[in-house]
């Protein structure tokens, strides 16, 4: 019998907010920051994923003639989701400073004194736009390592991968989705554009034992 779209999006289960609060509510140590940041990069996402429904009626696809900090040839929708992670962070009182691969030096924020740092990669596997391959927005939360009253230091964003407070990141396929991680567990949600909002799809993923496929960036 058919089913009406309608009818599929009535009871679509936690979304990316509720989720969170569940979860500090469940996890009394796990920092209140972590929800405000967590939004800020799904606002984001939201953005970066508007423009990239629309890249064949726009201008947006092709390079900027500029190389990032990794040495590749910068595309326009890198710097696009650049700027949108950056403004969206702006906003989070609790983020001091922010590096992306679209820019050498530390970005310091407008709340020096927060108390967290972000390593980002606006939009990972740019090269892929002009395919239509899945494209991505990769981030990492760590606790500033200086004194809030002192000025930011290389050696907040400079830490190793095992100091993270959290992770995730947000990938532009077939679906939007929203996975992340603090800590406990690994969470997967995806974007219901009629809500504008993420939604728990995948709560607890693992990888399987034995896979069908194997992929490698080269």
């Amino acid at each position: 019998m058919y089913q009406s779209f309608d009818s599929f999006t009535a009871n679509l289960g936690l979304s990316l907010e509720q989720f969170i609060v569940q979860e500090q509510e469940q996890r009394p140590k796990l920092p209140q920051a972590l929800l405000s940041i967590f939004l800020a990069m799904a606002s984001a996402g939201k953005a970066i994923n508007h423009v990239v429904r629309r890249l064949d009626l726009t201008n947006m696809v092709g390079t900027q003639g500029a190389f990032n900090s990794s040495g590749d040839e910068q595309q326009k929708l890198d710097i696009i989701a650049h700027c949108r992670c950056i403004q969206a962070l702006t906003a989070i009182e609790e983020v001091c400073a922010v590096v992306s691969e679209e820019q050498e030096d530390i970005i310091v924020l407008p709340h020096s004194e927060g108390e967290y740092v972000l390593a980002l990669d606006p939009l990972d596997g740019s090269p892929n736009i002009d395919v239509n391959a899945p494209i991505g927005t990769i981030f990492s939360i760590y606790r500033r390592l200086s004194l809030p009253s002192s000025a930011v230091q290389p050696a907040d964003v400079l830490q190793a991968g095992q100091q993270q407070v959290a992770a995730g990141y947000i990938l532009y396929g077939t679906s939007t989705m929203l996975v992340y991680t603090a800590g406990q567990g690994v969470h997967g949600f995806t974007y219901e554009p009629t809500k504008d909002d993420f939604f728990l799809v995948h709560p607890s993923l693992q990888m399987p034992e034995e896979g069908v496929s194997y992929a490698v960036n080269d």
